[in-house]
């Protein structure tokens, strides 16, 4: 008889050979901000019907739907204006203030016979279509808004446009065209990939605020005083112990981390931080009426400023708490192990450490973050790191 398989009288976590990826078993969260926005059209939603284009200098616009379009249909939009006192006729009113550095992608299809033009901004790169319908693309990562702007090739012509398929990605990747989705500002939520629902807020609630972090298309970027909150779920176990994996960029004015915590020394509810306050730490204590600042494993050197990082944190109860950097290019582990952590219902926060003592600093950038309620073994680390070099990779981001 032939034997196709048979079950092993052995177990194992991961060897070579294996389909790689992240650890899956005790996964309690996974946070991964380029999947929140992965090919979303960030333009506000009804945006492909040209509504909110407003006049500009005195110009009267009028927007007429139902117009032959490139793919054969008839949902192309004619825009018209009458009057002006400059070459800009009309805009795309501005759907959000790009930061510096934060790669956006535009694309549009038009077609003008009467020498009207558009700019993609920020940026001001003039798009001249001709009679024949073409699709324009542009992308850039400098400051500015988002919007759209509509000329005349002179300020007594009127502008005489027709346009399909409007379309804004954040990030450097033109995705095929789906309707807009929204503005970035309307994101308030991301997503606990894990299947836990362990989800995150942007900021203190899910109003558009100073204190939400900005999506980048790749990563939330902090500016130092924005954050997310998420459930006062425990997420480590007292018996199989805690482990967190996050991918960091660190910025080059590197004087604190303020990854993630469940912490609020305040009112002694002390249970973890990773990368805390002032260091590249990971802190575990026992005793939430006090700091057991000897149950802290510090790196004693900072991951290189100006650079994306692969940080790891792992504590086991009774065995000392260990910090990572990269494939074990540098480790540390704490004076002394903790032998267990008491659910004090401390929101998780992300971007902020110790319910507002310290932030992120500005230009800091999580491109993911996954959190396990054990503890992961050297070769599942090792493989992480891996997996994620190659992943961030094909993200264009590249993990020191």
């Amino acid at each position: 008889m032939t034997e196709l398989w048979k079950p092993t009288r052995t177990s194992r976590l991961w060897k070579r050979g294996d389909p790689a990826g992240l650890p899956m078993n005790g996964l309690v969260a996974l946070y991964d901000p380029y999947r929140d926005t992965y090919g979303r059209n960030v333009l506000p939603v009804g945006g492909e019907t040209f509504a909110n284009v407003v006049g500009y200098g005195g110009a009267v616009v009028t927007v007429t739907p139902g117009q032959p379009d490139p793919d054969g249909g008839n949902n192309a939009y004619r825009i018209q204006t009458t009057g002006g006192t400059a070459t800009t006729k009309a805009v795309f009113r501005s759907v959000a203030t790009n930061p510096s550095g934060r790669p956006y992608s535009w694309r549009m299809w038009s077609r003008s016979v009467a020498g009207s033009k558009f700019k993609f901004q920020p940026g001001g790169m003039t798009q001249t279509p001709t009679a024949e319908w073409g699709v324009y693309t542009y992308s850039n990562s400098v400051s500015g808004s988002l919007m759209l702007d509509f000329l005349s090739p002179t300020v007594e012509q009127n502008l005489d446009i027709t346009v399909y398929h409007p379309q804004l990605n954040l990030g450097s990747t033109l995705w095929p065209y789906s309707p807009p989705s929204g503005a970035p500002s309307t994101i308030q939520t991301a997503t606990d990939y894990s299947g836990n629902g362990n989800h995150l807020t942007l900021g203190a609630d899910t109003n558009a605020s100073t204190d939400d972090p900005a999506f980048t298309g790749t990563a939330w970027s902090f500016d130092g005083g924005d954050y997310l909150l998420g459930p006062t779920t425990a997420m480590w176990s007292n018996t199989a112990g805690m482990s967190v994996v996050a991918v960091w960029g660190v910025p080059s004015n590197a004087t604190a981390a303020a990854m993630c915590n469940q912490y609020a020394s305040a009112t002694n509810k002390r249970q973890w931080f990773f990368c805390g306050n002032d260091a590249w730490n990971l802190s575990v204590q026992q005793n939430p009426a006090s700091a057991d600042s000897n149950m802290t494993a510090s790196l004693s050197s900072s991951p290189t400023a100006g650079q994306t990082h692969f940080l790891a944190g792992r504590w086991l109860p009774s065995v000392r708490t260990q910090i990572i950097s990269g494939n074990f290019a540098a480790q540390a582990v704490a004076t002394t192990p903790a032998a267990s952590m008491t659910d004090c219902s401390v929101a998780l926060e992300i971007g902020r450490y110790n319910q507002g003592v310290s932030f992120a600093p500005a230009g800091s950038a999580c491109h993911l973050l996954a959190i396990y309620n054990r503890y992961l073994v050297d070769s599942e680390i090792s493989r992480a790191y891996v997996y994620l070099k190659s992943l961030m990779a094909r993200r264009g981001v590249t993990l020191a």
